[in-house]
């Protein structure tokens, strides 16, 4: 993600521009054991993108569904990104 926000950057010649993102929501039904997991990977690459400069994530780990990778109302993440600072 970090290629994609500098491409993006040097594309529109802004190198300060703010970069937005939502975190993945939950997806699929809660397993009761530990268990190895390409979602919780992503999301932790997400989370990792933090540290390039003049980024933001709505955490979106609560607002998923399990049968739907498309929940139901965005207004979590407004409110998210309304408290994200500018750094």
């Amino acid at each position: 993600m970090t290629s994609l926000i500098n491409d993006w950057r040097t594309h529109f010649q802004r190198p300060d521009l703010p970069f937005l993102y939502v975190q993945l929501a939950n997806f699929m039904a809660v397993k009761s054991e530990p268990s190895e997991s390409g979602w919780a990977e992503v999301r932790e690459a997400q989370r990792r993108t933090l540290a390039v400069p003049r980024t933001g994530m709505a955490v979106a780990l609560d607002a998923g569904e399990w049968n739907d990778i498309h929940p139901w109302t965005s207004k979590p993440w407004g409110i998210g990104w309304r408290w994200q600072p500018s750094r």
